[in-house]
């Protein structure tokens, strides 16, 4: 049985380094398999995926990220972005609570100012 914990938090407070350098389309889920359809945000946004190690209240930890914005293309390596607008943290067991996602959903990001 899966179980999902989602928690409103300012996109202001989030910062995070992207894992990769480019992010992906992300594509919607029907009866646990992927269409073709591409995932959209509560504005109807389609949403750009990737992962990144956030920060987050002090503490760090890996995350999948989606946005309606993607990477710069390519992303520096080592950029530091902050949200914008809100975001909603999420986490979730899958297969008997031993895998554990972490995901974010972000309104936008920019880079973070010094």
């Amino acid at each position: 049985m899966t179980a999902r914990l989602a928690i409103s938090v300012p996109g202001s407070s989030i910062r995070f380094v992207p894992q990769a350098a480019e992010s992906r389309q992300k594509y919607a889920y029907v009866d646990g398999k992927r269409s073709d359809t591409p995932a959209t945000d509560s504005k109807g946004r389609a949403l750009q995926g990737f992962a990144a190690t956030v920060e987050l209240a002090g503490d760090r930890f890996s995350a999948q990220v989606a946005a309606p914005t993607p990477l710069p293309s390519p992303a520096p390596l080592g950029t530091v972005f902050q949200g914008t607008g809100g975001a909603v943290l999420a986490i979730s067991n899958q297969r008997d609570a031993f895998d554990l996602r972490v995901s974010l959903q972000l309104d936008g990001f920019e880079p973070a100012k010094a």
